[in-house]
């Protein structure tokens, strides 16, 4: 029993040393770090080590331009890597001794990884790591970098993990190639991260707060997620977003995910597009609350775009030079009156869709009206007042603004889609009052753009005018008596003009003769009663009778200046007929001309009259044609009443 008890306090004392040495801290050079690794056949293990720089032996760990990088060979490492509890000490105290110059910060450059990666728990002092491959995946743990830390011409075959790690300095991932899974997980708080000139499969960044993330001049393969996070400024812009994946669940997931994030800022420009599958979308824009500024702008979106349940505050810059081809689904989102919207961009292209519904409807695009819902959803009032509502959102922002361009546009597009509802409503259930409801919309759109435009109106009246003036030439009216006397007498004029032996200004004496004797025994009148009349009324008269006179003076200089015959028609020469005849023929045609002129002008002057319902006393016409101006009437007082209703409208706006 006694050598039983001495065995089992031999092996504790045993273990206990073991547990020691195994705890106790080791301290390696790189040089020495990378030896012992190229070494290892298949895992590599550190625990609970410092690597420090040793002038001596580890200038190949330093940081090198393009000309030093040449020189130097490639350090290839074909285990596992594994290290935990690691602190990477960096060169801010040591000095060339040579120079007497502090010497370049740490960088790994030229290694080559042949299986994974994971450093946990690690202190890592090193600037960059750069020129480097790793052919599984790489992954930092729990990490503290005390310094910035960048990536730079890096191929991550199986991605790049940073998880629950501290970057206080900032991340760049420079012109790398990342494939697989690359995650940015629970980083706090990093100053700014930088994503840029790279090549990426998925990326996903979650549980972070940098003060800026600026994601440029990338070219992706898969899908994009920025969710649970807080970001100060994210930057998105000349980005290359592609998916050639057709059939799998990920072709159908949005390309690029922005979601649960609060913003301070947001930017997204000149970014393009190339997805195989057309139903998939280009943006996922859900659950975010900017607190200062939102543009999205200058991008051909080639698939839909979805906002979703946002809260965008400040000023907002949406949809310049932009091309909404499949359209943006907005959906509880909801914008201030301190931005820019480019409507003629979205004119047409906003529906009504949570992307949820549009991926249980891959048909949805195909389907979907120019209004902004499907067929069968205009009998659901909670789609089409959730639509309604959100236009009417960009409406308040261009009224608020003083753009009544844009917003009349915004206005026609909420009618349009009440017209569409009243349409469903009729064929569902065909009462008339849905139909008139159907049809006053249509006519108020055809008429006045639902009361947006008053020139359209006056266009359309015009034509009501001119359409009620063509009837009115087919029947005679009150207005036509006097000239159709007039013209007899012209004409009868004219027949005596060939016959007797008379030139044209003594057949207009004779035509004249009873007004010219008016006209003189007014004077004599006048004159004989100079005493009897006041002087201002005797003047008058003078005036009237010397204007008389002047205009039968030149009257007769012009008639026999017009005068063809000299004597009777019978009694010319040939020749003489054949001038005389052309002229009268002229003469005719130019008489008919203005004889259909005055008919014209008569017509007219009964269609404006009925359409403006001025009122005649008695109604100028007889027959059918007093139940078509009775009809004008009432249409002009119908559309006289919108055109005053939309003029005054216009002119609050």
């Amino acid at each position: 029993m006694k050598r039983l008890s001495v065995i089992l306090t031999i092996l504790l004392a045993y273990t206990h040393v073991v547990n020691a040495q195994e705890t106790k801290t080791r301290t390696l050079s790189y040089s020495q770090l990378f030896d012992e690794m190229t070494s290892s056949e298949e895992i590599y293990r550190l625990t609970n080590a410092i690597i420090e720089y040793n002038n001596a032996t580890d200038r190949r760990f330093l940081e090198a331009d393009s000309t030093q990088l040449a020189n130097f060979d490639t350090i290839k490492i074909n285990c596992k890597v594994s290290m935990d509890e690691v602190i990477f000490q960096n060169t801010s105290d040591n000095i060339n001794l040579e120079t007497g110059d502090y010497l370049p910060e740490i960088g790994f450059q030229k290694i080559f990884f042949a299986d994974s990666v994971i450093c946990s728990g690690c202190t890592i002092e090193v600037n960059s790591i750069a020129h480097c491959s790793f052919l599984s995946s790489i992954e930092f743990s729990s990490c503290n970098f005390s310094n910035s830390i960048s990536f730079e011409n890096c191929i991550f075959k199986k991605g790049l993990i940073l998880w629950s790690s501290n970057v206080p300095n900032g991340l760049r991932v420079e012109s790398s190639t990342l494939n697989g899974y690359t995650q940015f997980v629970m980083l706090n708080p990093p100053s700014i991260i930088e994503v840029k000139h790279c090549v990426l499969d998925q990326f996903l960044m979650e549980w972070s707060s940098p003060d800026r993330f600026i994601f440029k001049h990338n070219r992706t393969n898969s899908n994009i997620t920025f969710q649970n996070n807080t970001i100060g400024h994210l930057e998105i812009f000349k980005n290359h977003f592609s998916n050639r994946v057709l059939d799998s669940i990920q072709a159908y997931l949005p390309l690029i995910n922005i979601s649960n994030i609060s913003f301070k800022k947001f930017t997204w420009l000149n970014n393009k597009y190339e997805l195989l599958n057309r139903h998939a979308s280009c943006l996922h824009f859900a659950r975010n609350t900017i607190a200062d500024r939102f543009i999205l702008s200058h991008t051909d979106f080639t698939n839909p775009i979805s906002l979703t349940n946002n809260n965008i505050g400040g000023a907002f810059e949406f949809g310049k030079e932009c091309n909404f081809r499949q359209g943006v689904y907005i959906y509880e989102t909801y914008f201030n009156e301190q931005g820019t919207i480019t409507w003629r961009n979205l004119s047409g292209k906003m529906f009504l869709s949570d992307y949820s519904r549009l991926r249980q409807d891959l048909e949805f695009k195909d389907s979907i009206q120019s209004f902004g819902l499907l067929e069968r959803e205009l009998g659901n009032m909670e789609y089409c007042e959730a639509l309604i509502k959100n236009k009417r959102m960009f409406y308040n922002v261009f009224k608020t603004q003083g753009l009544s361009t844009s917003a009349n546009a915004v206005m026609v597009e909420i009618k349009d889609l009440e017209t569409e509802i009243w349409r469903h409503a009729y064929f569902e259930n065909k009462t008339i009052k849905a139909f008139f409801n159907w049809k006053m919309n249509l006519f108020l759109k055809k008429y006045s753009a639902y009361g947006t435009d008053p020139v359209l109106a006056i266009i359309y009246s015009i034509k009501v005018i001119l359409l009620f003036g063509l009837l009115y030439l087919f029947f005679h009216n009150d207005w036509d008596v006097g000239s159709r006397k007039k013209i007899g007498r012209r004409l009868h004029f004219m027949l005596k003009y060939f016959k007797v032996n008379k030139g044209l200004a003594e057949l207009d004496d004779e035509s004249q003769s009873e007004i010219q004797q008016e006209v003189l025994l007014l004077k004599l009148e006048n004159e004989a009663s100079t005493d009897k009349i006041p002087d201002i009324f005797s003047r008058a008269v003078r005036w009237y009778v010397k204007s008389n006179m002047i205009s039968d003076s030149l009257r007769k200089t012009a008639l026999k200046k017009m005068d063809i015959l000299s004597g009777t028609y019978s009694k010319l020469p040939k020749n003489r007929k054949r001038s005389v005849a052309l002229l009268s023929g002229i003469w005719f045609v130019a008489f008919l001309l203005y004889t259909l002129l005055l008919k014209i002008l008569n017509a007219l002057t009964l269609s404006l009259n009925a359409f403006t319902t001025l009122g005649f006393g008695n109604i100028p016409t007889k027959g059918f044609s007093r139940y078509i101006v009775i009809i004008q009437g009432f249409i002009g007082w119908i559309l006289m009443t919108i055109f005053s209703v939309t003029l005054i409208s216009q002119l609050i706006q």
